[in-house]
């Protein structure tokens, strides 16, 4: 009687697993592209500065 619920609670815990895995790759995507996007906005911004600033020491010395 209690391995049937056992057996039973453990089927029905993996179905609601197996339901939100769709939602998990989603999010987990969505979480990616953001890090990403993130990523790309940090290196250029540090990268026009960096120009910025070579641009603004060669007019200093010229």
């Amino acid at each position: 009687m209690i391995r049937q619920q056992s057996v039973a609670l453990i089927f029905r815990f993996q179905k609601e697993v197996l339901a939100m895995a769709p939602r998990l790759a989603l999010l987990s995507l969505i979480l990616a592209f953001g890090v990403s996007v993130a990523f790309a906005t940090v290196t250029t911004i540090r990268q026009v500065h960096q120009e910025n600033a070579s641009v603004a020491v060669h007019a200093a010395h010229s």
